[in-house]
């Protein structure tokens, strides 16, 4: 849940320090195992980015200088967020306003700036001023900006250094998190009554909208895959129909000559059914081809999706077979004379 504190509710930094400290010792509630607050939610399409330099660089060349995605979090962050601390501590009393500047790096920074080393208790230049801040703990790989991708470099500051007026309360829950949801919000309120909050929801239902542009073209896209597959089906079955009923003639001959019904049957359905295949093959190299392009474009998608390939082969292969076996069926139950003299 999000909440912002105007000047009129807390003053100073002080003050909204305290107010942070406050509404966590509050939402510590039964069945609810973890509290935490942070400027930028994971995944919620906001987050900031400040600048560093390698360890050795000088802060005045702009050559030296890179970017890194900042969060501002509450001690309790990393093991309410489910992410575990690989080096070194989390957030605590130490790491107040005033005190020295700390942060705690993720695994992909830390590998970026002191490879096959431990930054624990090395210093920092972050920020546009050059500040120095000192590493407290390296935390796991996790997802702020992108679902996929190569892991994003992180830097978690703590909360109180500088304060921030806007931020969100982020509980973890043993039981259902919205049937808390209500006992958390009246824990903030005890806090300040009048405090507004606001986007009260799952980290589950942040993901989903996350996810909302990419789920919809997945939708949009397989309802085309799914029109195209019976384009080409009913396509498939009036071409094969269309060659099968042609050769009347030749059905009618051959069994003139001696052939059985069932011969003459198998005959035509393996014709068919070789036509398609071979048509087959050259799609499925083709359609892993653009599989590759359009996974580009979704989160999440495989090239090779063995379920649709399987299906969408099997049920054209299954209307070449019906396709073949109706005219044929039809045509060997005539008198082959019959069918010579109507050809």
């Amino acid at each position: 849940m999000k909440f912002i504190l105007g000047e009129d509710r807390a003053a100073t930094g002080d003050a909204v320090a305290v107010f942070h400290e406050r509404v966590l010792g509050e939402a510590r509630l039964p069945g609810v195992t973890a509290a935490a607050t942070v400027n930028h939610l994971p995944l919620n399409h906001e987050a900031a980015s400040i600048v560093y330099s390698r360890p050795g660089d000088p802060v005045e060349r702009e050559s030296a200088r890179r970017t890194v995605t900042e969060i501002s979090v509450s001690s309790g962050y990393f093991a309410t967020m489910g992410i575990p601390l690989r080096r070194g501590r989390d957030f605590d009393a130490r790491d107040r306003r005033g005190g020295q500047p700390a942060a705690v790096v993720n695994r992909a920074f830390a590998e970026r700036l002191w490879p096959g080393r431990s930054p624990v208790g090395r210093e920092d230049a972050l920020g546009a001023n050059g500040a120095r801040v000192v590493i407290v703990g390296v935390a796991a790989a996790a997802r702020h900006r992108e679902l996929v991708g190569e892991d994003e470099p992180i830097v978690y500051r703590p909360v109180a250094q500088p304060p921030r007026r806007h931020a969100r309360l982020v509980v973890r829950t043993a039981a259902e998190p919205m049937s808390l949801a209500d006992s958390v919000q009246e824990a903030v309120w005890r806090v300040d009554r009048q405090m507004p909050l606001t986007e009260v929801r799952t980290l589950d239902a942040v993901v989903a909208h996350f996810l909302l542009p990419q789920r919809a073209m997945g939708v949009s896209m397989g309802a085309l895959g799914a029109a195209g597959l019976l384009l080409v089906a009913s396509g498939l079955y009036g071409l094969l129909a269309l060659i099968v009923g042609q050769r009347r003639k030749e059905i009618g001959v051959r069994m003139a000559l001696g052939a059985s019904r069932q011969e003459v049957v198998r005959s035509v359905i393996g014709s068919g059914l070789r036509t398609t295949a071979a048509g087959l093959v050259l799609g499925l190299a083709l359609a892993i081809g653009l599989t590759t392009l359009l996974a580009s474009l979704l989160r999440g998608a495989r090239v090779l999706e063995p379920f649709a390939l399987v299906g969408s082969t099997s049920a054209l292969l299954l209307v070449a077979g019906i396709a073949s076996w109706v005219p044929v069926r039809r045509a060997v139950r005539v008198d082959p004379i019959q069918i010579i003299r109507d050809a």
